[in-house]
């Protein structure tokens, strides 16, 4: 348990609780200054990872894919065990911290994946790429290749595998009034699981928090 991260999650919703004007009643055009924030705050919204509401995380202990809306709407405050990258493993034991703190981001990219993927984010989210380095999602051209966890089904052990899946396009959108989600995790590079409606074959992008 990361303590420290913990607490900095709690006081950034504590914060949103008691100046709710602060993400609420934007004029459309008008961009939330997070430098208006405490110190510490600005570092946590820097330091968390940043994803649009239907972002789904796959939940390690039960195996069920959530999305961040609906952890921040009916999470009980009890820390969620997900999956996550440590020392080149993919493990099931790292948890979100605490329940995350809903923010406006005003621009987000969309990043669409050669497999139909594609997911939601703020500019600085970073992804991993083949070398172990992290491409963000405001730097990544058509071709781009990151990292792609997958369960193989060939193997006798259902062992998790990894090959790489190419960006199709990164584009800036303009976020016009739906909340965002910011969160902590146990540990810095976590998975978010993409699959198919009616395909159990579940894959994972790495993030970097």
């Amino acid at each position: 348990m990361i303590t420290g991260r913990e607490n900095d999650i709690q006081d950034l919703q504590e914060y949103f609780q008691h100046n709710p004007d602060f993400m609420k009643n934007l004029k459309k055009d008008e961009t939330p200054d997070f430098s208006k924030l405490p110190k510490n705050l600005q570092m946590v919204i820097q330091c968390s990872a940043v994803l649009a509401g239907e972002t789904p995380i796959l939940l390690s202990n039960e195996n069920t894919i959530s999305n961040m809306k609906r952890i921040y709407t009916f999470q009980s405050g009890k820390n969620l065990p997900i999956f996550a990258v440590r020392d080149g493993k993919v493990v099931s034991d790292s948890e979100i911290i605490g329940v995350p703190a809903e923010v406006m981001v005003p621009e987000l990219y969309e990043v669409i994946f050669s497999n139909g993927y594609h997911v939601k984010c703020a500019p600085s989210t970073g992804f991993l790429v083949e070398d172990g380095g992290f491409l963000k999602a405001d730097r990544m051209n058509p071709g781009d290749k990151v990292v792609n966890f997958y369960f193989d089904s060939d193997n006798p052990d259902y062992g998790i595998r990894k090959n790489t899946i190419e960006v199709k396009s990164s584009i800036k959108i303009m976020n016009l009034g739906s909340p965002c989600y910011a969160f902590m995790a146990m540990d810095k590079n976590i998975l978010l699981p993409h699959k198919s409606e009616n395909n159990i074959d579940i894959s994972f992008v790495c993030i970097e928090q």
